[in-house]
């Protein structure tokens, strides 16, 4: 699956924004809107150095990981890190 997403800059400065025990509500009509969120979500975590945790259906774990992937993220090295 290949994904092209642009960000939206003030998305990301409300993800940016989220601490502890913050709650953000977003809406998507497709894979790809919701990968454009949780994305960068992701990575905001992980560069916080923050364990981050993605549940996905049944047989999508491929394709999150190849989402992930595709927008840099060494998956392999973040699981490695963040399973203890």
């Amino acid at each position: 699956m290949e994904i092209t997403t642009t960000y939206d800059t003030p998305l990301l400065t409300a993800l940016e924004r989220l601490g502890p025990h913050d709650h953000q509500s977003l809406i998507y009509e497709n894979p790809e809107d919701r990968f454009a969120v949780a994305i960068p979500f992701i990575r905001i975590g992980l560069d916080r150095r923050e364990k981050c945790i993605y549940i996905a259906d049944d047989g999508m774990e491929p394709v999150v990981r190849n989402a992930m992937r595709a927008q840099g993220i060494d998956v392999e090295l973040a699981v490695t890190t963040n399973s203890s």
